[in-house]
């Protein structure tokens, strides 16, 4: 995370306190995200936006920071940049709790590293076969079902990277594999994720759609929610504060589709808790006729 930790270095040169220099970095990295945009392609699960978020986060002790979703809403899309935008976001930067002690921190391991047996090895890089995968995950000692994995194939005579999601019982984990160019698997590492940025990626997108339904502008729909997330609100707390306003503008008749929401349920890395308390809300402030 190039940019994060150049944010801190110029942050130091320049004189600024700990938190600040914490706020300077997010700030060039949110830059960073938002230049990715759609073209950004990810290669397996670990790649993913969503999971890259979560191991910064970790890697960095930055518990408690919003996500570059909602930074990058904060800031809008300008077509210059200006002081005044980073202010925007380094208002709400600087409320997150530990900032001036994650700024002296060294950057931490993250996943729960694993012993791989000598001579494991892919029967076939170029195609990954699941069966295969299930026999390394059998000789690592880990009992449990691979929902998805990615990617298909590694490239020829390079080193490369797997992700499985694994389900064991009710919970998913994402399991990570280093295989080397001849197809031996020389790391592993269980990483505990949740998609919950998914969630609120969601529920961004039925705000909208009720938006749309009942005729009004699309930022209608999630204007409220999303002043409420800045004020610092959880996703429970932000769609409490919004849904009554807008199911009043309304007309009789319009329903939010959650069936995003199911999705997500079935991918198997979403807290069930959260998931389940954002459904209710939808439904509570848009019962079943």
């Amino acid at each position: 995370m190039l940019a994060y930790e150049a944010g801190l270095w110029l942050g130091e040169q320049a004189g600024l306190e700990p938190a600040e220099r914490v706020a300077l970095g997010i700030g060039l990295l949110e830059r960073i995200v938002h230049q990715q945009g759609t073209w950004y392609s990810a290669r397996d699960t670990l790649d993913e936006p969503w999971a890259e978020e979560a191991l910064f986060v970790r890697r960095y002790g930055l518990q408690g920071l919003p996500s570059f979703g909602e930074l990058q809403r904060l800031v809008g899309d300008p077509e210059d940049y200006l002081p005044e935008h980073f202010e925007r976001l380094k208002e709400r930067v600087l409320r997150v709790p530990g900032l001036a002690e994650a700024a002296e921190r060294m950057p931490a391991r993250v996943g729960e590293p694993l012993a791989v047996p000598p001579g494991l090895r892919l029967a076939n890089r170029s195609w990954l076969a699941l069966e295969d995968l299930a026999n390394v995950l059998a000789r690592l000692g880990i009992e449990g079902e691979i929902q998805s994995f990615g990617p298909r194939g590694l490239e020829q005579n390079q080193p490369g990277n797997v992700a499985l999601v694994v389900r064991q019982g009710e919970r998913s984990f994402v399991l990570g594999l280093g295989i080397d160019s001849t197809g031996v698997v020389t790391a592993a590492a269980r990483h505990e994720l949740h998609m919950d940025h998914k969630i609120e990626e969601a529920v961004v997108r039925i705000l909208d759609g009720l938006a749309a339904a009942g005729g009004l502008e699309p930022a209608a729909g999630r204007a409220a929610y999303e002043e409420a997330r800045a004020a610092g609100r959880d996703i429970r707390g932000a769609l409490d504060l919004a849904l009554p306003g807008l199911a009043a503008r309304l007309p009789a008749g319009v329903r939010p589709q959650l069936g995003e929401l199911l999705s997500l349920h079935n991918h198997g890395l979403i807290d069930p808790v959260l998931l389940g308390a954002v459904e209710a809300a939808f439904r509570r402030h848009f019962p079943r006729q």
